[in-house]
């Protein structure tokens, strides 16, 4: 076979295949031209829907007053797409989602709100409420709490102020959170309009008789859980009230997962170690306590726990070292001024509890010429004039016994 028939041969079946390459290129030039032109279309048909009048909000008012929920959302939506921070739209859409009993997106819409916002302050009132009807109990504090916050350029309004405050009161009461408790009255107090004082005074009288029932406590609690998983507040309170039913292995469980989560915050070692005392569980309390982060030597109610577990060990002048110091840091601890007074008591008759305070200088006391004193108390000198009934009490006790001169001393 000669070379120009092989040639022949192997250039004769590439021209059908540039024929087929010729004919899909085109086609499927064609077919993107028509969808270029269909997506096109497509594209300004939407936007002529987009650009369409719209229903005013007066009108979408009365399609609520009418029920026409469907109807005003889908309006309200379109809205806020046009308008992101038209503040009463979000708003009317939120009780329109209220009414349609979806609480969650009511909460989510009334977050929305922006700040500048006249009725801010109400919808975060209303975002708490909404949260805190679906179990979103951590959402629910931190709306409210914005609600109440200082702001000079934004003020509260009396009834928004008000409410969001006995709402917290409420939520605290039930996570038994009762410092947090005095110290919001006291800020609000402070915060309130003069008319106010004498209902947060009431406040704080009805929060001392208020008392929970654990299993009732338990059950929100649970809820609160269920709704945010990380909802610590809700899980220290529910390991709490675990004890207080009896339950030592949930209220362990609840309490660890919390220390899991959140090594470094005393308040869950606090709760464990007053778990780990009423289990009377020594070698665990001991334990615990070396575990303890640094922030845990500023608080009182730790070295309270410390010396718990000194006085267990027999290690009286430890105990009394830990008592004083809970004492200083909290000067209302009360349980630490009777639980000194018992090792006060253990260290022998001579070392009554006065003398015990006065040789404790590293706890806030010093000794100025045998007289013990606090360490903020300035000696009688040539800067500082001794009052007139002070100097009278002096001379009044001149002929008593020594011990009783001292006594009378440090209590000035």
């Amino acid at each position: 076979m000669s070379t120009e028939t092989k040639l022949a041969d192997s250039t004769t079946p590439r021209a059908p295949t540039r024929q087929r390459r010729a004919f899909f290129s085109g086609r499927a030039a064609r077919l993107g031209y028509w969808g270029l032109v269909a997506g096109l279309l497509a594209l300004n048909g939407w936007l002529a829907w987009e650009a369409r009048p719209l229903a005013d909000l007066k009108t979408i008012t009365e399609w609520m007053s009418q029920e026409r929920y469907p109807a005003a959302e889908k309006e309200l939506r379109a809205h806020l797409r046009r308008s992101p921070h038209n503040g009463e739209a979000r708003l009317m859409l939120a009780r329109v989602l209220a009414a349609r009993n979806d609480l969650l997106g009511c909460a989510l819409e009334l977050h929305q709100v922006p700040d500048w916002w006249p009725k801010k302050h109400e919808a975060l009132l209303r975002e708490g409420q909404s949260a805190m009807l679906v179990g979103r109990a951590k959402q629910a504090e931190a709306a409210w709490r914005a609600c109440i916050a200082h702001d000079s350029l934004h003020p509260t309004g009396p009834k928004e102020f008000t409410d969001s405050v006995k709402e917290l009161i409420t939520l605290y009461n039930v996570e038994q959170r009762k410092d947090e408790v005095r110290d919001l009255l006291w800020a609000a107090y402070q915060e309130a309009a003069p008319t106010e004082h004498a209902t947060i005074l009431i406040m704080r009288v009805w929060v001392e008789l208020l008392k929970n029932d654990p299993t009732e406590s338990s059950q929100k609690l649970r809820r609160f859980i269920n709704a945010m998983p990380d909802d610590w507040e809700a899980r220290r309170a529910l390991a709490r009230n675990e004890m207080a039913l009896g339950n030592e292995a949930e209220a362990t469980r609840q309490i660890k997962v919390c220390l899991q989560a959140l090594p470094g915050d005393v308040r869950i070692w606090r709760d464990w170690l007053a778990i780990l005392a009423e289990q009377g569980d020594q070698a665990g309390l001991s334990a615990a306590i070396a575990k303890l982060p640094p922030a845990a030597d500023s608080d009182a109610t730790i070295w309270r726990y410390r010396g718990m577990l000194r006085e267990q060990t027999g290690d009286w002048q430890g105990a009394a070292q830990a008592y004083l110091r809970a004492i200083r840091l909290q000067p209302s601890e009360e349980e630490a001024y009777y639980k000194l007074s018992i090792v006060a008591e253990r260290l022998g008759a001579g070392r009554t509890l006065l003398g015990l305070l006065g040789q404790r200088t590293q706890d806030g006391f010093v000794q100025r010429g045998g007289k013990a004193r606090p360490h903020f108390a300035r000696p009688p000198g040539r800067h500082h004039r001794v009052p007139h009934h002070q100097a009278q009490r002096r001379r009044r006790v001149e002929g008593r016994p020594a011990r009783q001169k001292l006594v009378c001393e440090t209590a000035e």
